[in-house]
Order: structure tokens, then C-alpha cells, then sequence
């Protein structure tokens, strides 16, 4: 189990670190495919959420949950994020939820993974799809509906793809789940939009560890256009919320970040979070063998 993000936002929304609603062409007859990768919320409770990367040839599925502790816990309204995993079979996922804790920013220190639920995820489209959750430690359990969290990301499960993909440049299969090996219990995922009619457009989920929660978990988002393989984009920090709950949470730009691609498999990161005197550089590869094939086929590689 690796990795980890969190807080959405939208590439039409002049705010950080929140997300924001829309709409978008339906295609009621999609299965679960490459195409649902990415960034999905529930808009009720914007500023939490999960980005989902899958390997179709094995039918595997690996989702990070980004989101806060409850505000009747004992820990109440601080950031905490869980992982779940597992095979999928047309429309539908059941997957174990795992949390993940022991861990300290950018470091290799063990992390202990343990299951303590149960996610069942289910898509009627392109754009939408429904998370129902069970989670026995905590005596939690719900059903939300999910929407893309970026408008437009939906092309490729719809089959638009651009006519001419020659070439390394920003590429829907990017998206996904990266990470250092060395540092394996925390991670990054990705979701980039190719936009014909603006800017190119990344977000990046980073789960991590920090010091100020009871639990050591951290989550932080970045996000802004795309120059080609490589983007300089704000890093923000989104606080406040309860979990599954529509709480109001509060997003502040915190520092920045330089993400390039070399290659499908392989990107390099450095960053800089300005307010804690924290900065460092990260080579970060695939965490799911196979899910590099989408973008070889746009990058015109096979």
C-alpha cells in the first residue's frame, strides 16, 4: 500500500484548493477503463476527495482518499487520508480501506498499514459515479455521489482523443499514482488535462506526514498550467474539514513546486514550503506496473 493527496480544485475556478462542480457529456454504457484515472469529489463536500488510478489488463484499482477526522472524535477536524485497493469487474469496485500512519515527510521511516473498512465504488459514466463506505474502527458509514473534479478530463473514457499525440507533451496518461520507492507509504497522485482551448492543466495530490496531527499525517495539493512535460505550480494546504461532512475547510498557498516528465514512467520533482523552511527534490516513478501504456499509445511510443 503507498501514497497519498488531497484537496481538488478546478482550472476554471480563480480560488485554490477547492472544488468546484460541473457538467459534462454522459455516456451511460462505460465500464470501469484508464479513462475514470484521475481526480473525482463529492461537490457537497468540497475540499476533500479521491483521485483513482487503474490498471485495466489485471482489472486492479488503487484510489487515494483524502479527507479530515470527524468532529466528534477525539482528534477533532484535522487532515487524514486512506488508501483501498483491489480488483474491479465492469461498472463496480469493492475494495479494502487501508490506513496508513508511522510516517515523517519526505523521509524513508517504516509505515504500518492496517484495513479498516471497506470502500464499494461504482461509475454510471464518464462523469459520475457513486462511493459507499464501511469503517469498523471508526463506527463510520455513508454513500456520496462522485463528479470529476477537473472539467474536460473525462475525453478519454469518452474516446476524444487529440488526432496527434507525437511526441512528449502534456498527456492524459500521466495521470495516475507516482512515488519515491525510497520513501514507500506516501506518494503523489496525478491527474493532467490536455486542454486545446486554454492552458494545459495539472493537479497533484501529495500523502505525506507532518507533526501537528495526533495521527502524523499530512496531505497538501498543487495545481496550475502546464509548459510541455514540466509545470511551476502554487503548493496549498486545506484544513478545517470534518470527514464526509460538508464543514467549511480553509485552502493557503504554502509554496511551490516543479514537477517535468522524462518519460511515461519516469518524472522529477523539487519543492519548496516557503513558511516551514522545508525544500527538497524527489525522483518519482510509476507505483502500478502497466499503467504507463496509455501514455506510450498517446506519446505515440506503440
Amino acid at each position: 500500500v503507498i501514497v497519498g493527496a488531497t484537496g481538488f480544485s478546478n482550472p476554471e475556478d480563480d480560488e485554490g484548493g477547492a472544488f468546484v462542480f460541473h457538467s459534462g457529456s454522459l455516456r451511460a454504457d462505460t465500464e470501469v477503463n484508464p479513462g475514470h484515472i484521475g481526480a473525482w469529489f463529492n461537490p457537497i463536500t468540497a475540499g476533500q476527495g479521491q483521485l483513482i488510478d487503474i490498471e485495466p489488463d489485471s482489472q486492479f484499482m488503487f484510489l487515494a482518499w483524502f479527507a479530515y477526522t470527524e468532529d466528534d472524535s477525539g482528534n477533532p477536524n484535522q487532515q487524514h487520508w486512506l488508501t483501498a485497493e483491489g480488483s474491479y469487474s465492469g461498472y463496480r469496485a469493492t475494495l479494502p480501506i487501508y490506513e496508513t500512519l508511522g510516517g515523517k515527510f519526505d523521509d524513508l521511516q517504516p509505515v504500518n498499514s492496517t484495513i479498516i473498512g471497506t470502500l464499494e465504488l461504482s461509475f454510471n459514466d464518464c462523469v459520475s459515479g457513486q462511493a459507499s463506505y464501511s469503517i469498523d474502527s471508526w463506527g463510520a458509514t455513508g454513500t456520496f455521489p462522485l463528479v470529476r473534479a477537473i472539467p474536460g478530463s473525462e475525453n478519454v473514457c469518452l474516446g476524444h482523443l487529440a488526432s496527434d499525440y507525437s511526441g512528449l507533451f502534456a498527456n492524459d496518461g500521466w495521470d495516475g499514482a507516482w512515488y519515491d520507492p525510497e520513501t514507500a507509504g506516501q506518494g503523489f497522485l496525478i491527474d493532467v488535462h490536455p486542454n486545446p482551448n486554454a492552458d494545459d492543466f495539472i493537479f497533484i495530490a501529495w500523502f505525506t506526514y507532518g507533526e501537528t496531527n495526533a495521527s502524523g499525517q499530512r496531505w497538501l495539493t498543487a495545481e496550475g498550467p502546464m509548459n510541455g512535460a514540466q509545470a511551476t505550480i502554487d503548493v496549498y494546504e486545506t484544513t478545517g474539514g470534518s470527514f464526509d461532512d460538508p464543514t467549511t475547510v480553509n485552502s493557503e498557498q504554502i509554496g511551490t513546486m516543479n514537477i517535468e516528465f522524462k518519460n511515461c514512467n519516469r518524472a522529477s520533482l523539487t519543492y519548496e514550503l516557503t513558511n516551514e523552511s522545508l525544500s527538497g527534490s524527489i525522483d518519482i516513478v510509476r507505483v502500478i506496473p502497466g499503467t504507463e501504456a496509455l501514455c506510450e499509445e498517446l506519446s505515440g511510443m506503440n
